[in-house]
């Protein structure tokens, strides 16, 4: 089932995740052992994945191991590394990869954070990211969507 290109590759068996973290049509998961998979829409990169535009099974994300927390903004995710820093990966146009650069480019690679060597959590971080450039991660109008569709208290 594996290829021997550069494609992301799709487990075989499905990996056990410690944590899950959703953005925007898209979900990480990290396995004990620090590896991250996301599957999902690949709008804008989010995956870190070279597969197609989106990915209905988990894939191992490029250049993360030894991850130990995830979050996912709108429509890109990040993990705590051991060593204390950070990598991000997928949309990149105000910054929200953290490599110094505000451009359009999108990032499929996760690249480290510049200057952070000693995080010690990343939500808050992906959470003011999300307020400062007004994309939030969608959370909100999933909630509304599955109150809708399954309505508590309601019979």
């Amino acid at each position: 089932m594996f290829s021997s290109n550069n494609q992301s590759q799709a487990a075989e068996v499905a990996p056990t995740f410690t944590a899950v973290s959703s953005g925007e049509n898209f979900t990480c998961g990290m396995t004990s052992i620090g590896d991250v998979y996301c599957w999902g829409d690949k709008s804008y990169l989010q995956l870190g994945t070279s597969a197609v535009d989106y990915n209905s099974t988990p894939n191992k994300v490029y250049q993360v191991t030894n991850a130990v927390e995830i979050a996912a903004g709108r429509d890109f995710a990040c993990a705590r590394i051991s060593d204390g820093s950070v990598a991000c990966w997928g949309r990149g146009d105000l910054g929200q990869t953290g490599d110094g650069y505000l451009s359009t480019e999108n990032r499929i690679f996760a690249t480290r954070v510049h200057g952070v060597t000693t995080a010690t959590g990343i939500k808050k971080v992906v959470d003011t990211v999300a307020r400062k450039t007004k994309r939030d991660c969608g959370c909100k109008r999933r909630k509304d969507k599955l109150n809708k569709m399954f309505p508590y208290g309601e019979k």
